[in-house]
């Protein structure tokens, strides 16, 4: 079980991370995550296809995953063959 103090520690770090992304990645990860946005609202906001919209989610993504894994935030997951 965490403390509230972990969890703060956890949220304030998370929110210096999310700072360390363009605003279009945070933006997108805003849409499908926070707002539950599907696909095809996302594409349109962006002007762009669906395709596209998710492909730059899963960038974005990726990028922020890097980042935490750089803070600490998350562990790498063991190698596999």
């Amino acid at each position: 079980m965490r403390s509230f103090e972990d969890t703060m520690v956890f949220v304030t770090d998370m929110e210096h991370t999310l700072d360390k992304l363009d605003i279009f990645d945070r933006r997108l990860i805003a849409m499908y995550v926070l707002e539950e946005c599907r696909g095809g609202e996302v594409a349109r906001v962006l002007g762009c296809s669906e395709r596209t919209g998710e492909r730059l989610f899963h960038e974005a993504i990726d990028r922020l995953s890097k980042s935490l894994l750089i803070r600490g935030l998350l562990e790498k997951l063991p190698e596999t063959q």
